[in-house]
């Protein structure tokens, strides 16, 4: 290992395991496992899903939904964004030009794309 990696201990469901990462990301790293550990506990706790083995798979699939999730926002959101970039562009050019005609005027655009 070299100064660049380090060696990290986390703790998840009460067993210890050793994972090497680059050293700029291990305090990703243990949130990483600090979040995982919380998923799977609270998925434990629950009573309904036994084995740690179905604990780990349910804690992904869950984590994994949640990811799809912020990352169908976020597309939204640069539409979104995008749309009002343009918007306000439109504007910019053609000052006499109100928002919405500016608007109808992006939706033309997108669609004809």
């Amino acid at each position: 290992m070299n100064d660049s990696t380090a060696q990290v201990s986390v703790r998840i469901l009460d067993k210890e395991y050793q994972v090497a990462c680059p050293a700029s990301e291990r305090t990703d790293l243990l949130d990483s496992a600090e979040a995982l550990n919380a998923k799977m506990l609270e998925i434990r706790d629950s009573g309904r899903i036994v084995g740690l083995d179905r604990i780990a798979v349910m804690a992904a699939l869950n984590m994994a939904n949640d990811l799809l999730h912020a990352q169908a926002r976020d597309r939204i959101l640069e539409g979104d964004v995008s749309s009002r970039l343009i918007c306000a562009a439109c504007t910019a050019k053609n000052p006499s030009m109100n928002a919405a005609n500016a608007s109808a005027k992006t939706t033309r655009m997108i669609i004809a794309t």
